[in-house]
């Protein structure tokens, strides 16, 4: 009779960096329907303060400071 449920042979530990951290966190913010509004928002809160940003900059800028 073996015990049930899954075992630990073959589990893999991966240590991710603070930056894959943030890109996967801001990518599962980007993908919530809840968080769409506080996305547009501040992208053009970014805009605004920044007039000479054209659009890749402005998203540049938003994704290096969205989640703080």
């Amino acid at each position: 009779m073996t015990p049930g449920g899954k075992g630990t042979r073959g589990y893999n530990i991966v240590t991710m960096t603070h930056h894959e951290v943030s890109q996967a966190h801001l990518y599962i913010l980007n993908n919530t329907a809840k968080v769409i509004p506080y996305i547009d928002a501040h992208k053009k809160e970014v805009a605004a303060l920044n007039p000479k940003f054209n659009m890749m900059r402005v998203l540049q800028e938003h994704n290096g400071t969205f989640m703080t």
